[in-house]
């Protein structure tokens, strides 16, 4: 099932169009990224991390040895620093990557057939995982688009994630839902006009271990509010 108008309806390949909200949101973004102040330095390095589709630049920090997390971003280029309070949040135990599939124009997502595809999407966030931690499961996070993503990818993957965190993600899929075989956190404000806090019903009904926190509040954002759930959610 795909999001936006039209959602719920039978779509042959349901991956493959972005919704319209979507690209509202990504026109928007690129919008308040142009008037936005100058953003501060990143926390972590700035590490290459090698995929099928040639190398893409991803911020790490925290011990490389520690249990990592993977932070994916939204769709647009602007939202790139959205995980940064969670990642510093977590980072005394924890190594954080957060991969810029904008750094590479061939992985960069863009709205409708202009992006990367959703397999290969998926193709290279499995070689993220496997570089940033070869040998035990990660705990995965992701935005929008990213959320959209990591869902895809922990449902096809389940031993490959030990905890996924989605925050608003841009597309339900029951199926993909009732994959999610690990602890689940969902995150929306109810005010989200990019994707709308209904579509949370999908993971609602069939992720089995599926934590719903929802705000008032907050808009398509990765809100301050929830780094405390998040955190504390990660550390368990």
């Amino acid at each position: 099932m795909a999001l936006g108008r039209g959602f719920g309806k039978r779509n042959r390949n349901p991956w493959v169009a972005i919704p319209r909200s979507i690209l509202i949101a990504f026109v928007m973004s690129k919008i308040v990224g142009f008037f936005a102040p100058e953003a501060e330095p990143r926390p972590g390095d700035a590490v290459a991390i090698p995929t099928a589709l040639g190398p893409l630049t991803a911020q790490a920090l925290g011990d490389a040895h520690d249990p990592v997390v993977v932070a994916v971003n939204g769709m647009a280029a602007a939202v790139g620093d959205e995980w940064d309070r969670v990642a510093r949040a977590v980072a005394a135990s924890r190594r954080v990557v957060v991969p810029d599939f904008h750094s590479n124009a061939k992985t960069a997502p863009r709205p409708w057939i202009f992006g990367v595809s959703d397999g290969d999407a998926e193709r290279v966030l499995a070689d993220v995982v496997e570089h940033a931690s070869p040998s035990r499961p990660v705990a995965l996070l992701g935005k929008s688009w990213g959320g959209a993503l990591a869902a895809r990818y922990a449902a096809a993957h389940p031993h490959r994630v030990s905890r996924l965190v989605l925050v608003a993600p841009a597309q339900s899929n029951a199926t993909v839902a009732a994959g999610l075989a690990m602890p689940t956190l969902l995150l929306w404000a109810r005010d989200d006009a990019m994707v709308r806090v209904h579509h949370a019903d999908a993971y609602a009904k069939h992720a089995p271990k599926l934590t719903r926190h929802t705000v008032r509040k907050g808009g398509h954002r990765v809100l301050d509010e929830y780094t405390a759930a998040v955190r504390d959610f990660v550390l368990q």
